[in-house]
């Protein structure tokens, strides 16, 4: 980028604003403002457009309902958690010998655990 001027107008831009170059060099001749001053305002304006540019991406990140959080997979997943009689049969999974025995598998459980998910996601055709 140029100098402090330019910065200060691509950055007011940036805000919805309207300052040209001539007139923020106006402006700081009229108020006394010197080099340091013209940088600081230009640091503020910086700032400020940054914080308004990662704010819109976070909003659309929100609107996109796109999952945030890491993706669930074989190395994240915490089989410390499971319970019941299948528990070996379920930390055999990452190894994917039943897919490749081509034997059907089941997921078996409560309404709304993800037992639809596992299905595309070891199938290499999921998310």
């Amino acid at each position: 980028m140029g100098g402090p001027y330019e910065r200060i107008r691509n950055s007011s831009e940036a805000l919805g604003l309207s300052l040209p170059e001539d007139e923020m060099a106006a402006l700081a001749e009229r108020l006394g403002l010197g080099e340091r001053e013209v940088d600081a305002v230009g640091e503020v304006l910086s700032y400020l457009a940054e914080r308004k540019r990662q704010n819109k991406v976070d909003m659309y990140l929100r609107m996109s309902r796109l999952p945030l959080k890491a993706p669930k997979t074989f190395d994240n997943f915490d089989f410390g958690r499971l319970r019941g009689a299948d528990r070996a049969a379920i930390e055999q999974l990452p190894a994917m010998a039943n897919v490749y025995a081509r034997r059907n598998l089941a997921f078996i459980g409560p309404e709304g655990v993800g037992n639809y998910v596992g299905s595309p996601v070891m199938l290499g055709s999921g998310p």
